[in-house]
């Protein structure tokens, strides 16, 4: 009987448990519009952005500006005036493509013929002291 009760209770508990979001589909509400609002961390798929004003109805692509690859709304000025509230619904990709990504960073790499091996400080010191005798 002991073992029943455990075995339902973790049962319960594992279909409780919050999974993480597999969808690339966000929204957000803005509640305060400033000239430059940062709306994710990711970069956001090129026309998947509808923006939506307080009364539900679609607010035109002339009233702001994206940049995609930095996830940035732009909202112009009529818009920052207007509108107190909007709601953003977008996509996004699942890396940033404003940052740069590196495997090794390039002092950490020497150039030993046709093979690239990893730099030691005293490769460095010894290959420095060639080139500054």
């Amino acid at each position: 009987m002991r073992k029943a009760i455990i075995l339902i209770f973790i049962s319960v508990i594992s279909l409780t448990a919050k999974t993480q979001e597999l969808s690339n589909l966000r929204t957000k509400s803005l509640y305060y519009l400033t000239d430059t609002i940062l709306l994710d961390s990711l970069s956001i798929i090129t026309g998947s952005e509808i923006i939506f004003d307080k009364n539900k109805s679609v607010i035109p692509d002339s009233a702001y500006t994206i940049d995609y690859t930095k996830a940035l709304l732009i909202p112009s000025k009529n818009l920052i005036k207007n509108e107190s509230v909007i709601h953003v619904t977008f996509r996004v990709f699942p890396v940033n493509f404003s940052e740069s990504f590196y495997r090794r960073k390039k002092e950490e790499t020497i150039i030993v013929g046709p093979v690239l091996a990893k730099a030691t400080t005293n490769q460095i010191n010894a290959q420095n002291s060639f080139f500054f005798r």
